[in-house]
């Protein structure tokens, strides 16, 4: 048994699995009475060509009138990328900023590594 690479014009590809043993030829299949005829393709592969969009998917927009402030560390943190980018220590932005290294050090954690 190997499996080759298939690459349908609609779906994704997928892998065929060939083997010298034809089992799918020894199997008889008679139709139902939702297959007209015989040699119906029910065991060929299928994928859906368009996604069924839901209610859950519609984008929608709405305002949001009570928000809290962002925290301290993200509202220094344009600043103090920028004085570290001219190559002033953590300590010394603490300072400019009125603020503790900590809060320094995770406002630069941020602005390189943001959620």
């Amino acid at each position: 048994m190997r499996l080759e690479p298939a690459y349908p014009e609609v779906g994704r590809p997928y892998l065929r699995a060939d083997s010298k043993l034809q089992v799918l030829s020894q199997l008889e299949i008679e139709p139902g009475p939702e297959d007209p005829a015989p040699g119906s393709n029910r065991l060929r592969w299928w994928t859906r060509s368009q996604r069924i969009r839901t209610e859950g998917e519609t984008p929608f927009e709405l305002a949001l009138l009570e928000t809290s402030p962002p925290p301290l560390y993200q509202q220094v943190a344009p600043r103090a990328a920028v004085l570290k980018s001219l190559g002033i220590r953590t300590s010394r932005i603490a300072s400019e900023l009125g603020v503790d290294e900590k809060t320094v050090r995770r406002a630069l954690g941020w602005v390189c590594h943001p959620p």
